[in-house]
């Protein structure tokens, strides 16, 4: 499996609104992407950050063109700088 971390800054308000948009606008995007696995949504103080999982490496990396893609297009109310963190899963458990 392969992951990809978006650290996305943000202040006051736009922390809710970012969260809102991946939630309702790219999380059902992205869940029909052939190799998803798994997506979640943490935000917090100045801060939303995603983790995304695929399969393979060639999902995830398709993932963030189209997260570039969706950004460009929807987060235009706000500057996001974003950091993207992407490598192999060394560990993956659920409950």
């Amino acid at each position: 499996m392969y992951a990809v971390i978006r650290h996305h800054r943000v202040q006051g308000a736009a922390v809710e609104e970012l969260a809102r948009q991946g939630r309702e606008d790219f999380a059902p995007m992205i869940k029909t992407m052939p190799g998803f696995v798994a997506y979640t949504i943490v935000a917090g103080q100045d801060m939303v950050s995603t983790v995304s999982i695929f399969e393979d490496k060639a999902a995830a990396e398709e993932s963030t063109r189209k997260a570039v893609a969706w950004a460009a297009d929807k987060v235009t109310d706000f500057d996001v700088p974003t950091e993207v963190i992407e490598g192999e899963v060394s560990i993956y458990e659920t409950a």
